[in-house]
């Protein structure tokens, strides 16, 4: 080290995190009991762009009001994960000790 403080703070507890998280996975693999509990966040998301599609896509609706549609269930559903991944990051936000 050059002694040069360019690194973030806590920059080594998320390397430590990291490190700790590829270690458990090693050792546990998929967890797939805890998905028989628990639904994984991909398929929450899957369920609700289903459930969108559903309710906006009509067969009697012209291709260009599907297209419309389409897109707003797309930009709400990055809306969403955009949130769920700030909530999150503003959650852990709280374990760094400077």
């Amino acid at each position: 080290m050059n002694g040069n403080l360019d690194l973030a703070p806590c920059a080594s507890d998320r390397y430590n995190i990291v490190c700790i998280a590829l270690f458990a996975e090693a050792v546990v693999g998929r967890i797939s009991w805890l998905f028989r509990i628990l639904p994984h966040p991909i398929d929450v998301l899957e369920r609700l762009a289903r459930f969108l599609g559903n309710r906006l896509d009509r067969s009697r609706r012209g291709s260009r009001t599907l297209i419309v549609r389409g897109a707003i269930v797309a930009l709400f559903l990055s809306m969403f994960a955009a949130w769920a991944r700030w909530a999150l990051a503003q959650r852990a936000s709280g374990y760094c000790v400077e």
